[in-house]
């Protein structure tokens, strides 16, 4: 379950990368860091901070796929 994947990535602060698919803007990959977890009415979404973007993003989690976990592991930032 890909929420077990995030959820891990999360606990050992771990760069993830992943394909996003959003119905106004399409297909996108995306790579950064994940940071929390929020159940926000039907969705559950994925708060990361985007490495194109340069901020913090959220992603619905049902629009996630080909997850992956990478080596590289980050230093939270602080609000």
């Amino acid at each position: 379950m890909i929420q077990n994947d995030i959820k891990k990535a999360i606990e050992e602060t771990r760069v993830v990368e992943f394909d996003y698919h959003s119905e106004r803007k399409g297909y996108s990959h995306r790579i950064g860091e994940p940071h929390e977890i929020k159940h926000t009415g039907a969705s559950d979404k994925l708060y990361l901070w985007d490495y194109d973007r340069d901020e913090v993003r959220a992603f619905i989690i049902d629009n996630i796929s080909n997850f992956k976990i990478l080596d590289e592991v980050f230093i939270p930032k602080r609000a």
